[in-house]
């Protein structure tokens, strides 16, 4: 039985096959923690969406975005991408910080999912369940051990080749502050783990 792991990881291979382990763990961070670290200061917050907006606006990306990806493990989440947004619905930074506010207070963050979530893609990576081989993955396990599972970066392959601009947005968020049309839910996974 394919898990929602295994799935969510898979589709995201599919859009952007030069993943490294960074970018995975930052996926499943993303999916249990949502929004994480990012607003803290509501004024710097909104000024740094606004100004990455702009930048999104002006830059293009190397693959074929969609405005939102499902990348839901427990919690309904999406990952909104800018460019295909705002070429959609430009000038729209302040519905889109008003729906970060709404996920970040209507999510519960969860480090435990993360840690079941992280060794679930562990398992399946040792199993050769995906393409390819993700280099330092006992390394970077190690480093996340030692960490606390802590907030990371894309790795600077994944920055160079994909140029991601996005925000994770709740799937109930999304429906209040955009269009009820986009995005499609997987519900024919049956488990997360």
């Amino acid at each position: 039985m394919r898990t929602r792991v295994y799935q969510l990881i898979s589709d995201q291979f599919e859009m952007r096959p030069s993943m490294h382990v960074e970018d995975i763990y930052k996926l499943l961070y993303q999916s249990c923690m949502g929004l994480g670290h990012l607003i803290q200061d509501r004024e710097k917050t909104l000024s740094y969406l606004e100004s990455e907006m702009e930048k999104a606006v002006q830059s293009s990306s190397a693959i074929h975005e969609l405005v939102t990806e499902d990348i839901t493990l427990i919690y309904p989440l999406y990952r909104v991408n800018l460019r295909p947004l705002l070429a959609k619905e430009p000038d729209r930074a302040g519905s889109l910080f008003q729906a970060m506010l709404a996920t970040e207070e209507e999510m519960r963050p969860s480090h435990e999912d993360l840690v079941f979530a992280w060794y679930h893609y562990v398992t399946l990576e040792n199993e050769n369940k995906f393409s390819g081989k993700r280099e330092r993955l006992l390394e970077y396990d190690q480093y996340l051990v030692d960490h606390d599972f802590p907030v990371q970066h894309h790795s600077a392959t994944y920055r160079e080749c994909y140029n991601p601009s996005y925000r994770i947005i709740s799937k109930r968020a999304y429906l209040k502050w955009f269009d009820r049309n986009e995005g499609v839910y997987q519900e024919n996974i049956e488990k997360a783990f």
